[in-house]
C-alpha cells in the first residue's frame, strides 16, 4: 500500500556558510524562540537536504554503502540524504549565540549553504547520547567520535 499522507515543515532558519564561517540564521519570527539556547554548548540542528529532493521517489530499498566498500545495506540503516524524506540532523558545537543579530555561529555543519533548518534542539548529554552501541562489523574500526565532514569532501560522494 502507498502511502499518501503529506505533512507540512516550517522553515525556521537557514544555513549560512561563508569562508571559515558556519551560522544558522533564524528566521525573524523564530528568534526568541532561541532564548536560552546560550546556556548550552551544542544543539541538534534538523535540516532539508532539499538539494537531494528530485530524487526521493526513485530511491532503491538496498543501496550500496559509499563508506563501507562492497557492502550494501537497506536504505533506512544508511546516513544517506537521499531518502524519501531528506529530513537529516546534525549535532553542532555553538560557538556564538547573538539573539540580536538572530545568528547562531557553529564549529561545523555537514549542510550545503542555503539549506533550509526545520528545528534546533539543545543537547543534552543524558539522553542523547548512548555509551552501549552496537554497530555492523564493518563500522567496527570507525572512530567513537566523529568530526562533520566539510560539504567539500561530502558534495564529491555519490549519495544515491
Amino acid at each position: 500500500m502507498e502511502s499518501t499522507k503529506t505533512m507540512d515543515l516550517i522553515k525556521i532558519a537557514t544555513i549560512r556558510k561563508e569562508g571559515d564561517d558556519r551560522e544558522i540564521v533564524i528566521d525573524k519570527e523564530y528568534i526568541e524562540h532561541c532564548t536560552g539556547l546560550d546556556k548550552f554548548s551544542h544543539i541538534h540542528v534538523l535540516w532539508w537536504a532539499g538539494k537531494y529532493e528530485d530524487y526521493r521517489f526513485e530511491i532503491p530499498a538496498i543501496v550500496d554503502l559509499p563508506y563501507a566498500p562492497g557492502q550494501v545495506s537497506g536504505l533506512f540503516s544508511t546516513l544517506s540524504p537521499v531518502r524519501p524524506n531528506p529530513l537529516c540532523s546534525t549535532v553542532c558545537e555553538m560557538i556564538e549565540v547573538d539573539l540580536e543579530k538572530g545568528v547562531i555561529k557553529v564549529d561545523e555543519i555537514d549542510a550545503f549553504d542555503a539549506t533550509v533548518v526545520v528545528d534546533i534542539k539543545p543537547y543534552y548529554s543524558g539522553t542523547d547520547r548512548v555509551e552501549h552501541v552496537k554497530l555492523p562489523d564493518w563500522a567496527a574500526d570507525w572512530p567513537k567520535w566523529r568530526v562533520p565532514e566539510p560539504e567539500e569532501n561530502y558534495e564529491d560522494q555519490d549519495h544515491h
